[in-house]
């Protein structure tokens, strides 16, 4: 599906750019709001070294059978922003967004061992810079910023007489960058499509040993590719 985006980027270019929609000619400087939704796809991963050197004494990679399981939702979310247009052509702008979703990651053991994990990426926020030009009508730009998530990570599991459990929920933090295109469809209103791909620093997740014992923690990371449509109101 990666390989397919550059090609399907500039096919919407196309299509927005010669669409025949009737609508004023906007005036891009100023604030908007806007609405979306989407598809996103990514993976997850944990430092299995970590888990495996606790849980089975070191055995290697035979612990978890995916150790960098994929995730995918649609979503939807909100997004408001301010644009300056430079000159007749070039602009700059900032955006602000927010998108809910349910992107899951469940790990799996080999071996019929006793572990059942998940993680679970709430909602992510991104506020970015963006730099565009117009062709025609049509508003094509990049975008890069500061992303901003929430995820929870869920651990069952019993080995040698021990149970270790995980009922952690913590903020991550990450980059984005990306591409879109921004059309007129009618008056003060822009239809909009966008790829973004939004990469989070790794984070702490705490899992408590009972029977009984101290906890210990483990490492994780995300990322995502995430294709947006969405509408914005112009003021």
């Amino acid at each position: 599906m990666k390989s397919k985006l550059p090609k399907l980027v500039l096919t919407s270019i196309f299509l927005l750019s010669t669409s025949t929609f009737a609508a004023d000619k906007i005036n891009w400087t100023g604030p908007y709001i806007g609405g979306s939704a989407g598809y996103g796809w990514g993976e997850q991963s944990l430092n299995s070294a970590i888990l495996t050197d606790y849980f089975v004494g070191g055995s290697g990679d035979q612990f978890v059978s995916n150790p960098k399981p994929k995730m995918n939702s649609t979503f939807g979310g909100l997004q408001a922003g301010y644009n300056l247009m430079v000159n007749n052509k070039f602009l700059l702008g900032l955006e602000a967004n927010i998108i809910g979703g349910s992107f899951n990651a469940d790990y799996k053991a080999t071996n019929n061992l006793n572990f059942t994990a998940n993680a679970k990426l709430n909602w992510i926020s991104t506020f970015k810079a963006k730099a565009g030009t117009l062709l025609g009508d049509t508003l094509v730009y990049v975008d890069g910023g500061v992303a901003i998530g929430n995820e929870k990570f869920n651990m069952n599991s019993g080995f040698s007489g021990a149970r270790y459990l995980s009922n952690d929920s913590e903020t991550l933090t990450g980059w984005v960058t990306g591409l879109g295109i921004e059309h007129p469809i009618f008056n003060n209103v822009t239809a909009d499509i966008d790829y973004q791909h939004i990469q989070f620093s790794d984070k702490n997740f705490g899992i408590n040993k009972i029977d009984p014992g101290s906890g210990i923690i483990v490492n994780g990371s995300n990322k995502l590719d995430v294709l947006n449509i969405g509408l914005n109101y112009h003021f």
